[in-house]
Parts: C-alpha cells; structure tokens; sequence
C-alpha cells in the first residue's frame, strides 16, 4: 500500500509540475537569471525543445541537439547546431527581467561551495531596455513557449533594427510570409509578423513583413504614424526532426511535514550548454559531463505552486534513489547513486572522497537490462550518496560519500530483482526517532 501511495504520489506531481496549464504561466518553463551558475556572458536563459535559449548583450543564441535519449539509454555521442543571433548596430542600457515566478531555483555543481548558487528568480518576462534607440525588445515567456516584440517608441526608426543569423544551414521568406531558419538538427519558424498601434484605444494594424539580405533580417512596414508607439510582433515555433524533447525522468517523491510535494528525478547533464557559444553552426558533441543531473522540487500542498527546484551533480552520472523528509526539522534527505568524483559534499562528510568501482556501460543490444549494464555511463563506477537539504532547498547541510572500491546504488546485473524492479535503481532512506 505504501509502495501504490508513494507512485501515485510521484505521478500526481510530475503531472501537475511538468504540464502547466493554458490559463497561466507563473510555474511554466521561463527564464532563470544568472548569478554565476553559467558562464558571465549569459544573462538569462530558456529551456526549449532539445536545446537552449541564452540571452546575453546584444545577442540571443540558441544550443540545439538532437534527441539525446536511444530508447533507455543516453547517446554518447549526438549532433549539436549553434545559432546566434546578433543584433546589428545595437546597444542596450539594460536587460532586466519581470513578472517574476512563484519560488527559486538553486544549483549544486561540483564540489567547490564557492561555485554553488541559491535564490535563482525565474522571469516570464526579459526587456531589452533600449536595445536600438527608442526601441525596447521584449522576450517573452508565452505558456511555456517564446514571444518577443519590440517597442517602437514614438519617433523611433524601426529600420536600425537588423538581426544576424549566424550558422544557419538555410534560410528562407515562405509563400505565407514566415522566416524560416533551417539547422542540422531541426527548423525554426518566426511566424509572420503582426505590427499594430494602439491610436484613441483602437488597435491599428500596420503592414509588417520579413526582408532577408544575406543572413540579415529587417522589417518592412507600410504606412503608420510615426507619432504613436509601434509594436512589432512575431512569434517562434521549433520544429524538431529528432523526436521528443522529453529529457527529465522521475524516480522518487514524498511530502513534507506540512504535506508539500517532494520529487526528485534525472535531468540532462547541463554541462555542454554552461558557456556563451563562440563558434556557431553543425558539430559532434560528447557527453562528457555525465549522462544525468539530479533535479529536485518542492510544489505547495494543493500542486499550484512550486516553493524551488534544485539541480545537484557533479562531472558524472547522478541517479536519485530515495527521498524523505525529517520530521522534526523539515529537512529533506536524499539517497544518490553518483559516478562523479566532484560530487558535492561538506565539510563534516563522514567520506569525503570518491571510491567507485569497475566501469558500468550503456548497453550494446535494445536490452536495457543486458548484463554488465545500464541506460548510463559510469566510467569509474559508483559510490551512493546521502545528502541532506534545507526545507527551502537552498542550502546543503550535509552530503557525504558512503561506499567501498566496489559499485553501490546500482543493480547492474541481469539477476530477478533488477528485473523484478524494472530498472537498475532502486533504494530507500529512512529517518529514525534519533534523526539518523
């Protein structure tokens, strides 16, 4: 029976968390801040379908790959495109966010504390705040999908708005007036555009199409009045050739003393997106900073809200097993199976370094319980990890390696229990009347 609540549970709360409603987007897929978790030039950034957006000066980049699951398996190897789009001429004052979401985010990455960062605000909303002179650009956070626009004051010269795509395989104006901008990896629409002015509270449409000269893009307007304000309005949409851009999986969820909703699952490595690209266009791409990231949220008791979401991982593979909460202190315990020496830990760890063991492959056959193997990669084999966090989930309290020279957190072998169970991690962490 516990086994039933505790799956219900989990399904209960990937559903309300990774669905977000039409009518709203303040828990949707929006736009983190930086406060040091990425390289110094991204300023916000964006989840979007295999891949993501980054928001620096004067410039919007998008990391695309393709699908990077093989059935229940992660690819070593997989095609990456990079395509940055510079704005020409530009010179922004600011680029701040709004409409901020309900909780934070917090990042766990390596074991340096000095390179941790908590109380990470989410925007649906990021402006460009004089991108061009009189003219705002906005990007939006449109029910988990991206918008932007941008503002043309009164007076303002919509021509000095020119955007360079760089690294495109091909791009194209479509019969119905679309810009069409085709990578290795999939395709991106900006619908036509919509121009309006809002003149005596009447929205006043104005002829708005795309021009592309060479990889530049402009606008070309019909006739307006230049002493209102002028919104040009496109939308993306991306079109993926590499299937489903699912790439967070659940393993474990519990409430808290206050009947919050815990979970915590896998997410892809965030490692190979953590820098500004320099270079753009089609490239292989290792995974090479572990297959898997830890991804743990907490959702108010009624699933409307979420409280944070924290990433925890180091260089390798990271597997949450269990999670529990204490209950006199609200603290959340986590059980980890880790093939990272960087794991993070404190400095009271009763273990603080990394044993391992022999190397664990990802299968060679569709079998994802073939002897010898998991979905994963883990190079140097596997230690567990218990760990605890505060109940806002911003601070580690304590993380500690537990393992010998051989592999622990893992049913690896082809035996009744792993197929019993139907993957190869599987445990549970307890916590005692002495809080142990």
């Amino acid at each position: 029976m516990k086994l039933f609540f505790t799956f219900l549970l989990f399904v209960l709360c990937q559903l309300i968390y990774c669905h977000s409603t039409p009518e709203s987007t303040k828990n949707s897929n929006g736009f983190p801040e930086n406060k040091g978790q990425w390289d110094i030039d991204i300023l916000f950034s964006k989840d979007i379908p295999n891949g993501k957006m980054l928001l620096a000066k004067n410039k919007i980049a998008y990391v695309l790959s393709e699908n990077r699951f093989e059935g229940h398996a992660v690819r070593s190897q997989y095609r990456r495109h990079d395509l940055i789009i510079d704005f020409l001429g530009a010179s922004t004052r600011s680029t701040v966010g709004a409409e901020p979401q309900e909780g934070v985010k917090n990042y766990f990455y390596g074991n340096n504390p000095s390179n941790w960062v908590s109380g990470v605000k989410t925007f649906n909303k990021i402006g460009y705040n004089s991108l061009y002179s009189g003219i705002d650009l906005e990007v939006l956070n449109h029910h988990g999908d991206v918008k932007y626009q941008f503002i043309v004051q009164a007076g303002a010269d919509p021509s000095m708005i020119q955007m360079n795509y760089q690294g495109a395989v091909k791009m194209e104006i479509t019969n119905s007036g679309k810009l069409a901008v085709m990578t290795s990896v999939n395709q991106i629409i900006e619908n036509k555009p919509f121009a309006y002015q809002v003149i005596n509270g009447e929205v006043s449409e104005v002829d708005c199409v795309f021009l592309l000269d060479e990889g530049v893009v402009t606008f070309n307007l019909g006739i307006y009045d230049s002493s209102y304000e002028l919104v040009i309005d496109p939308e993306l949409v991306f079109s993926s050739f590499s299937g489903s851009s699912e790439e967070n999986w659940g393993n474990t969820a519990c409430h808290d003393i206050y009947n919050n909703v815990i979970s915590g699952g896998v997410v892809l490595s965030d490692f190979s997106v953590q820098e500004f690209p320099i270079t753009v266009g089609a490239y292989q791409s290792s995974q090479n900073g572990g297959d898997t990231d830890i991804l743990l949220y907490k959702l108010d008791s009624l699933g409307s809200s979420l409280i944070f979401a924290t990433y925890i991982g180091g260089s390798g593979t990271e597997i949450p097993l269990s999670v529990n909460v204490d209950p006199l202190s609200n603290e959340i315990v986590l059980l980890v199976t880790t093939g990272s020496s960087d794991f993070p830990t404190t400095s009271s760890a009763f273990q603080s370094i990394f044993k391992g063991g022999s190397p664990i492959r990802k299968p060679t056959t569709c079998d994802f319980l073939e002897l010898g193997t998991t979905g994963f990669d883990f190079e140097s084999g596997t230690d567990v990890v218990i760990l605890k966090l505060n109940e806002s989930g911003q601070s580690l309290t304590g993380s500690t390696y537990f393992g010998g020279t051989g592999n622990e957190g893992v049913l690896y072998q082809n035996k009744p229990l792993t197929k019993n169970y139907g993957h190869h991690f599987r445990g549970d962490i307890h916590v005692d009347q002495n809080r142990l």
